[in-house]
C-alpha cells in the first residue's frame, strides 16, 4: 500500500477508536454487571469452564472482566473496543480481495464498518459479541488466504510466509471465536459449507474430505469439547421476548442507520436488504463464489440456528456477525453501482451519506444518554429521603437489586442505606419509593401510577439510547408520610 493509503487508513482507524471509546463511557448495563457478578465465583482462569455454567459467561470477555476486576467499567469495555477497531482493519483487508473495484470496495467496507451503529454499540460494551465479530472476520480472511494458494505450484521449495501464518492463525481464530460467543458457530458452519461446495468443483472426491478435515477438524473438536464440558450445562437467564420478524427488521434498519421501529424502519430495512442482494448478484456475475458464503453467514446460518435451538429470546446482537458480513456485501454492491454510470453513482453516494448520518445520530445518542442511568436516580433518592434508610420497591426483583449492588459504591448516598423490598414482602401501605423500567426506547412513563391501591407520583425519568439497558422512572408515594418507615419484613436485598 502507498504511504497515503496508510495515512488514510490510520485516520479511519483513529475515528473508529474514538467512536467506540466515546461510547465506552457511562454506566454498565445488566448483562455487563451480571458478568461482573458471576466472575466473582472464579478462583482461577480455568474456572471459566466449570465454575460458572451461566449463559452470560462469554469466556474471553468474562476473563477480561475478572482480570480487570479492581478497575472501572471502562476497562471492562476496552478489550471489546480494541476488537471493534481491529474488525475495521479486517474489513479493509477483505475489501482489497474483492473482485469488483477492490481499491474502492476496501474503503467502503472499512468506512461502513467503522461507523455502523450496531458494530459501534456492541464493541463498546463488556460482552463477547465484538470479540466474536473480530474472530469471524479474521477466520474468513485467513481462510481466503489459504484458498488463494490452492492449486498454485510453488516457484521455490519454500511455503509462502502468508500461507504459513494462515495455517496456524485460522484454527486459532476459530477457537477464539468459540471462546468469544457461541454465535461464532454461524460463521464456522458457513465456512464449512462454502468450502465444501467450492472444493467439490476443484478437487477430486478422495481429496475433498481430507482437505476439509485438515482445516476444520481441530477447531470443530475444540467446540465439541467446549460444549460437553460447559456449554450444555449453561443456564438460560431468560429475558424479554420479541417476534423474530420484528428483531430482523430492527437489525436491518439499524444497520442502515434507520429508526428502531415504525414504518420508516421497514423502508430502511428493505433498502439494506436490496443493496445486500445487489452485492450478491454482482459477485455472481463476476464468478466469485464468495456470494455463497455471504448468503450462508448472513441469512441461512443465523436463522437456521435459531430455528434448531427454538430460541425464544432473540435480539439484534445475535445477528452481529451477520451484520459485519452484510456490510461487506453492501460495500461490493455500492462499488458495482459506482461503475454503472452517473445516476447509480449519485444514488450510491446519497445512500452512503444517509447511512453514515443515521448511524452517527444513534452513536451520538448512545454517547450522550448511555445504556441506563442508575447513579442519578440513587443520588436523587439520597437527597430526597429524610431518613437514614431508603426503602424502595421495583418492578423487577432481580434486575434492579443486581444493578444496585454494583452501582451503589459509585453513588453519593450521603451515608444512607438503601433497602430493596422484594415483591412478596411489600407492606400493604407500600414503600416510599418505586422504581420502574422499560426497554421501549420511546417510553414516556405516566405522571402517576397505582400499584396495589397505593398511588405513586413520578419524580424523575431517565431515558436510554436503546438496545442495551433500559429507561428508568422513579416514583414517590403520593400519600404523605406521618413517621419514618419501619424496617420491611424479611426477604429484602441490600
Amino acid at each position: 500500500m502507498s504511504p497515503l493509503t496508510w495515512v488514510g487508513l490510520g485516520c479511519l482507524l483513529g475515528v473508529a477508536a474514538w467512536l467506540r471509546l466515546l461510547c465506552c463511557r457511562g454506566e454498565l448495563w445488566l448483562d455487563e454487571v451480571w458478568t461482573w457478578d458471576i466472575s466473582h465465583k472464579m478462583t482461577w482462569p480455568g474456572g471459566l469452564f466449570y465454575q460458572l455454567q451461566e449463559e452470560n459467561n462469554h469466556y474471553l470477555n468474562t476473563l477480561m472482566v475478572w482480570l480487570f476486576r479492581n478497575g472501572s467499567g471502562w476497562w471492562y469495555r476496552f478489550p471489546a473496543a480494541v476488537c471493534g477497531v481491529a474488525s475495521v482493519w479486517l474489513a479493509f483487508r477483505l475489501g482489497r480481495t474483492a473482485s469488483i473495484l477492490p481499491r474502492l470496495t476496501c474503503w467502503l467496507a472499512a468506512v461502513l464498518t467503522a461507523g455502523a451503529y450496531l458494530l459501534v454499540h456492541y464493541s463498546s460494551e463488556a460482552r463477547g459479541y465484538a470479540y466474536a465479530v473480530f474472530f469471524a472476520a479474521l477466520a474468513f480472511e485467513q481462510l481466503w488466504v489459504l484458498e488463494s494458494y490452492r492449486g498454485q505450484l510453488p516457484t521455490t521449495g519454500d511455503t509462502p510466509r502468508s500461507k504459513r501464518i494462515a495455517e496456524w492463525l485460522f484454527p486459532l481464530a476459530c477457537c477464539g471465536g468459540f471462546l468469544s460467543q457461541p454465535i461464532f458457530l454461524t460463521c464456522f458452519g458457513a465456512m464449512v459449507v462454502w468450502l465444501f461446495l467450492r472444493l467439490q468443483k476443484q478437487v477430486s472426491a478422495d481429496q475433498l474430505w481430507p482437505s476439509l478435515m485438515r482445516l476444520f477438524l481441530k477447531p470443530g473438536l475444540f467446540f465439541v469439547v467446549l460444549y460437553l464440558v460447559d456449554l450444555r450445562h449453561a443456564a438460560n437467564g431468560g429475558g424479554d421476548q420479541y417476534p423474530l420478524w420484528r428483531v430482523v427488521v430492527e437489525t436491518l434498519s439499524l444497520t442502515g442507520g434507520g429508526p428502531f421501529n415504525g414504518w420508516r424502519a421497514f423502508v430502511v430495512a428493505g433498502l439494506v436488504l436490496a443493496i445486500f442482494i445487489h452485492g450478491l448478484r454482482a459477485l455472481v456475475r463476476e464468478g466469485d463464489d464468495r456470494w455463497i458464503f455471504l448468503l450462508l453467514v448472513v441469512v441461512v446460518m443465523p436463522l437456521g440456528l435459531l430455528v434448531v435451538l427454538r430460541r425464544a429470546e432473540v435480539y439484534p446482537r445475535y445477528f452481529l456477525i451477520a451484520v459485519f458480513f452484510l456490510i461487506q456485501s453492501a460495500a461490493i454492491g455500492l462499488s458495482d453501482l459506482y461503475r454503472r454510470g452517473l445516476v447509480p453513482r449519485v444514488l450510491a453516494s446519497v445512500g452512503l451519506v444517509c447511512v453514515m448520518f443515521g448511524c452517527g445520530q444513534h452513536v451520538g445518542q448512545l454517547a450522550e444518554v448511555g445504556r441506563n442511568q442508575y447513579v442519578p436516580i440513587l443520588e436523587l433518592l439520597a437527597e430526597r429521603e429524610p431518613s437514614s434508610t431508603i426503602q424502595i420497591r421495583s418492578d423487577h426483583d432481580f434486575r434492579h437489586p443486581l444493578m444496585f449492588r454494583y452501582l451503589l459504591p459509585q453513588a453519593n448516598m450521603r451515608g444512607k442505606t438503601l433497602i430493596h423490598v422484594n415483591h412478596e414482602n411489600v407492606p400493604a401501605e407500600g414503600t416510599e419509593w418505586l422504581l420502574s423500567h422499560s426497554l421501549d426506547v420511546d417510553w414516556t412513563p405516566p405522571a402517576s401510577r397505582e400499584v396495589r391501591g397505593v398511588v405513586y407520583e413520578l419524580q424523575s425519568f431517565r431515558p436510554y439510547a436503546g438496545l442495551s439497558g433500559w429507561g428508568l422512572a422513579l416514583y414517590q408515594r403520593a400519600t404523605p408520610r406521618t413517621d419514618v418507615p419501619a424496617e420491611p419484613r424479611g426477604g429484602q436485598s441490600r
